[in-house]
């Protein structure tokens, strides 16, 4: 499913005979980190191949046909006849979300060199913090960031320190910028964020682009300091969608955590090293998502169960009957992706 891969897929579609989806075993082939994917075709030239196709992924063997091979975009989904069905029917009858929210994933915020913007903080103070090197920075020039490795679903770890420039860099530098600058062997002109877009202040949902499962968690658009708000902003390890109330943010993440959603991703995202995938945002804006009505029965047990998944294991039972509903999956449906789900993300052993 790599992106690069797309005109090869497109261009080979026609001739495949069998597909050997190695990803989840690829150490028994070989000794780097790979994710393999072997091929069977016909020349184009021979008997026209069968409408189906024999596929094996994650120690399953099972025959899809052609028509199936793809929902939309390139991909090829491998997914076993029931799963595709369910997962067919749920592409059909929803809207991607990036229409359901009338909005689109972001990257992260960009430094472009965080050896010059993250700042290892020594002291803080009223107006101030102090790195560890002895630079005076105001606390309106900075930001708190958080990274991939902060983010749990659901929670967020303790997040950076970040210098915060304005868009464009300082025209006149203040002495302090001068001296921060000389500090780190830059020019000042050079402290600019490379990339950096409105959605990242404000109340956001985020996810790590690169995990075991879709892990969302809610970014509030501030941490307060004393009598200040500090920007909390997502560092580019991560993918956010904004979001209009910290409600609705609790309800996004909800969906995206939710067992159905997370099938629906990784039917479509990048392979990764050890059942890791890869969940960009042009994938994510791409998931078919219902629309839940502000205030609605839906939007209020999902909010309640968002607010107490952290401690609740109980929340996300809560959160997958609830979903479960928005998209018309039974509760056999649902036990089967559940079940298709562990055994793709390599926890077929977990309960």
């Amino acid at each position: 499913n790599a992106g690069y891969a797309a005109a090869l897929r497109r261009a080979s579609a026609a001739n495949v005979v069998a597909l050997d989806d190695w990803s989840s075993e690829a150490k028994r082939h070989f000794d780097a980190d790979t994710f393999p994917l072997g091929m069977t075709l016909t020349r184009r030239n021979d008997t026209p191949p069968s409408p189906c196709i024999s596929v094996t992924s994650a120690g399953e063997s099972f025959a899809v046909s052609r028509a199936a091979l793809t929902l939309q975009g390139s991909e090829w989904l491998l997914l076993p006849p029931d799963v595709h069905a369910i997962v067919a029917r749920i592409h059909a009858s929803h809207a991607p979300l990036v229409d359901t929210l009338g909005r689109a994933p972001v990257m992260g915020v960009k430094t472009g060199d965080n050896g010059s913007f993250f700042l290892d903080v020594g002291h803080v103070r009223a107006n101030t913090i102090e790195t560890i090197d002895g630079i005076q920075v105001p606390l309106s020039a900075v930001c708190r960031c958080v990274r991939g490795r902060d983010v749990r679903r659901w929670t967020i770890g303790e997040p950076m320190w970040m210098l915060w420039p304005p868009a464009g860099g300082w025209p006149n530098p203040p002495r302090w910028v001068e001296r921060f600058a000389e500090a780190r062997g830059v020019e000042v002109d050079s402290l600019q964020l490379s990339y950096v877009r409105p959605e990242h202040v404000g109340i956001k949902v985020v996810w790590k682009d690169l995990s075991r499962g879709l892990c969302a968690a809610v970014l509030e658009d501030s941490v307060r300091l004393g009598d200040r708000n500090i920007p909390l902003v997502p560092n580019q390890t991560l993918y956010a969608i904004d979001a209009a109330t910290l409600d609705e943010a609790h309800v996004i993440a909800a969906l995206l955590n939710s067992t159905i959603v997370n099938v629906l991703a990784i039917a479509i995202a990048e392979r990764a090293k050890d059942s890791y995938f890869r969940y960009f945002g042009r994938t994510v804006a791409r998931l078919p998502l219902p629309a839940v009505v502000n205030a609605s029965a839906s939007w209020s047990r999902l909010l309640r169960a968002a607010r107490r998944a952290a401690e609740s294991p109980a929340a996300m039972q809560d959160i997958d009957r609830t979903v479960a509903v928005l998209y018309g999956v039974s509760s056999e449906e649902h036990e089967r992706l559940a079940s298709f789900l562990r055994k793709r993300l390599g926890l077929a052993g977990d309960a």
